[in-house]
C-alpha cells in the first residue's frame, strides 16, 4: 500500500485579510462529572452567537444533565440531548454518540464539528481558531500515533473483538480476520471533522459503512475510526495529522491500569490536570508553535490558576477583558463541586443523620433535610471544606440554611520517622480516591460499612539527588487495620511505589470484612522491616442502626466553621450562592459584552 505523506496544521496569523472570517462551528461537549461550573467557565470562551453547540451528558450524570438543561433555556443555539449513552472508557457507544449527535445537527449550517470535555480550555482566542478553520475549509484535524501500525494495533487491542455490556468492555475472541489492503491508524478521540468528511463518515457509500460495523467491536473506537476512514478514502489528502490541541501527557502518572478494571479488560492512560508549575507548556509562544488552541486536561478543584492563565490568553485580545475577568472578586480563586444532590441522588439517610447533628450544634433551627453537598475550596492551596445546604424550620418559617464543615484530620505521625531513606511527611484518609491526580474525591468521607476506605501516605526522597534507575517513590510498608472496638482486622504489606508526587497509597475494603464493628477506627503504619510504628490514622466507620455511636463520631471528626440563611448567604464567600462570575450564568448572551452572563 502506498504510504501516505502526512501533513501539519501552522498557526495562522491574524492579519487584516482575514478577520472576518465566516465559518461556522459546531461545538460537541462531551460532559462527565459534577463539576458544572468548570463547564460553564468553559463554555464562557467558546460561546459565539453563530456557532452551534450540542450537548452530551453521560447518562450516568443526572446531576450535571439537569445543570445543562438549565442553560439550555438561556442559550438558542445550545441544546442538550435527550438520547444519552454511557460514556465509558474505550467503550463503543462514544462512537455511536458522536455520530448520532453530529448526524442529528445537519440541518444546521455548521463546517467544522469540534468535541470538547468539561476538561477542555481554550489557549489560543476563538477568533485565531476561526482563522485556522476558514483558511482550510475542507481539512479536517486529527492527531495520529505515527507511522508503526502494527504496534499501534497491538497497544490499542485492535486485535481483539470487544463487547460493551453492563457499562463494561469485555474482550471476548481474538479478531482472526482484517479487512484487505487497510491501513490502520489511530491517536487522539479530541478531533475537528469537517463537514463533508462527517457526511461520507455517515453515508451508505461501503467503506463507512463497512467500518461503522467493525469498530462496533473496537476498544476505543473514537480514537481510530476517523483516521483510518480517512487515510483509505478520498479524503487522504484532506487530513492535517495534528488536532488543534494540546493534552499534558506524563505516561509514569497516567498509566494506572487499577483505575480501569471495572470498565474494560485491557489497560491505557489518561493525561493529567495542568496545574500552576506546568503553564510554561501552553504559553502563547509555545502553543503557536505546533498551532494547538485547545489543551486539556484543566480542573479547577486541583489548581484553579492554571485556568486562570488559560483564559486570560484566550481572552487577550478582548478589549473588555477587565469586566469579564474579575481578578479582584472575592470568588476569583475559589472552586466549588458538587458531591451530593438529593433532587438528582435521592435521600440518603447517613447524609441527612450527620447533617441533623451538625446543625444542632450550631443553632436551634428544626432539620428537615439536605438537598446538596459541595466540596468548596477557597484557594489551589486550600484544604477543601463542606457546604451543606439544608432546608430547615426556623422560627415556625421553612428555611434554606448553608453550613459550612471541615472535617478533623486525627493522626498522629513520628518526627523524622525515615524508611529506606524516605521521610514520612504525612499521611490522610479519604474516599474515592484518584489515583491518577492522588486526591480524594469525596470529601465528606462518610464511610458505611459497606464502603472503601483509602490511605494517602506522602515522602520525601532524602536520596532524590542520587542517581538511581530503578528507585520507586516510596518504601516498603506494612500497615494494621483495626477497627471500633480495637480488634485487628486486616493486615497488609504495601509495596513501594512510583509517584511523580511522592505518594503511596493502600485501600480496605470493608464488604469483604465479616464481622466487624463500627466505630472510629484505626490505621497503624510501620516499618515492614523492624515493625517500628511510623504513624497512626483515626477515620469513622458509620452504622445507621447506631445512633448513639454516630453522634460521637460526628462530633468526634467534624466541626461546623459557619453558617448563614436564605439570602443572607450572598454574603458569605463560602456559600454556593454567593457570586461568582467566572463561572454564573444567570441571563444569556449580552451583546454589549459579547459575554454569556
Amino acid at each position: 500500500m502506498k504510504k501516505h505523506k502526512r501533513s501539519y496544521p501552522v498557526y495562522i496569523e491574524d492579519t487584516n485579510d482575514n478577520k472576518n472570517s465566516d465559518v461556522k462551528i459546531l461545538f460537541l461537549l462531551q460532559l462527565n462529572g459534577r463539576n458544572d461550573r468548570q463547564v460553564r467557565r468553559m463554555l464562557k470562551s467558546v460561546y459565539r452567537p453563530n456557532h452551534y453547540y450540542i450537548v452530551h451528558v453521560d447518562k450516568r450524570q443526572k446531576y450535571m444533565y439537569e445543570k445543562m438543561k438549565l442553560l439550555e433555556k438561556l442559550l438558542p443555539n445550545f441544546i442538550v440531548s435527550d438520547k444519552r449513552w454511557s460514556t465509558i472508557w474505550g467503550g463503543t457507544s462514544l462512537l455511536t454518540m458522536y455520530l448520532e449527535l453530529v448526524g442529528s445537527q445537519l440541518t444546521k449550517d455548521w463546517d467544522f464539528v469540534i468535541n470538547m470535555s468539561e476538561s477542555d480550555f481554550l489557549v489560543i482566542p476563538l477568533e485565531e481558531l476561526e482563522i485556522q478553520l476558514s483558511s482550510n475549509k475542507g481539512i479536517s484535524f486529527i492527531s495520529s500515533h505515527g507511522s508503526n501500525s502494527g504496534k499501534f494495533i497491538r497497544k490499542q487491542g485492535f486485535h481483539y473483538k470487544f463487547m460493551e455490556c453492563e457499562e463494561r468492555m469485555w474482550r471476548i475472541e481474538e479478531r482472526d480476520t482484517f479487512p484487505d489492503n487497510l491501513y490502520i491508524d489511530g491517536g487522539s478521540d479530541w478531533i475537528v471533522i469537517h463537514r463533508d468528511f462527517i457526511l461520507y463518515a455517515l453515508s451508505n457509500e461501503s467503506l463507512p459503512k463497512d467500518l461503522r460495523n467493525i469498530f462496533q467491536t473496537v476498544l476505543l473506537p473514537l480514537e481510530s475510526f476517523f483516521h483510518t476512514l480517512g487515510y483509505n478514502s478520498r479524503f487522504c489528502n484532506k487530513i492535517k495529522s495534528r488536532n488543534l490541541r494540546l493534552t499534558y501527557w506524563k505516561r509514569k502518572q497516567g498509566c494506572r491500569c487499577a483505575k480501569l478494571k471495572k470498565t474494560v479488560d485491557w489497560c491505557g492512560c489518561s493525561p493529567l490536570v495542568f496545574r500552576d508549575t506546568d503553564t510554561n507548556f501552553i504559553q502563547y509562544s509555545m502553543v503557536k508553535q505546533k498551532a494547538t488552541y485547545f489543551a486539556r486536561k484543566f480542573d479547577d478543584f486541583v489548581d484553579v490558576r492554571a485556568m486562570h492563565f488559560a483564559e486570560k490568553q484566550a481572552l487577550k485580545n478582548r478589549h473588555n477583558i477587565n469586566d469579564i475577568i474579575l481578578q479582584d472578586h472575592q470568588s476569583y480563586n475559589s472552586s466549588w463541586v458538587n458531591l451530593y444532590s438529593a433532587n438528582c441522588d435521592g435521600e440518603n439517610e447517613l447524609v441527612n443523620t450527620w447533617a441533623n447533628v451538625l446543625m444542632e450544634s450550631a443553632n436551634e433551627c428544626k432539620f428537615i433535610n439536605v438537598t446538596d453537598i459541595h466540596a468548596f475550596k477557597k484557594d489551589s492551596l486550600s484544604e477543601p471544606n463542606l457546604v451543606i445546604t439544608i432546608t430547615a424550620k426556623c422560627s415556625n418559617k421553612i428555611t434554606k440554611l448553608e453550613l459550612l464543615v471541615t472535617y478533623l484530620q486525627q493522626k498522629t505521625l513520628n518526627n523524622n520517622f525515615i524508611i529506606d531513606n524516605f521521610l514520612l511527611l504525612n499521611a490522610q484518609f479519604g474516599l474515592n480516591l484518584d489515583l491518577k491526580e492522588e486526591i480524594f474525591r469525596d470529601t465528606t468521607n462518610l464511610l458505611p460499612k459497606t464502603g472503601t476506605a483509602y490511605i494517602l501516605i506522602t515522602w520525601e526522597d532524602q536520596l532524590k539527588n542520587v542517581s538511581y534507575t530503578d528507585r520507586k517513590s516510596s518504601p516498603p510498608i506494612y500497615l494494621e487495620w483495626y477497627d471500633g472496638k480495637e480488634t485487628l482486622i486486616a493486615s497488609q504489606n504495601v509495596s513501594s511505589y512510583d509517584s511523580i508526587f511522592y505518594n503511596q497509597y493502600s485501600l480496605l475494603e470493608l464488604d469483604t470484612l465479616p464481622n466487624t464493628s463500627p466505630g472510629s477506627w484505626k490505621l497503624v503504619i510501620k516499618d515492614s522491616i523492624n515493625g517500628k510504628t511510623a504513624g497512626t490514622i483515626s477515620f469513622p466507620v458509620f452504622d445507621l442502626s447506631e445512633n448513639n455511636n454516630n453522634h460521637y463520631l460526628i462530633e468526634k471528626f467534624y466541626k461546623p466553621l459557619d453558617i448563614c440563611y436564605g439570602e443572607d448567604c450572598k454574603n458569605f464567600s463560602w456559600s454556593t450562592i454567593f457570586p461568582n462570575p467566572k463561572s454564573d450564568i444567570n441571563i444569556g448572551y449580552d451583546k454589549k459584552l459579547n459575554w454569556i452572563v
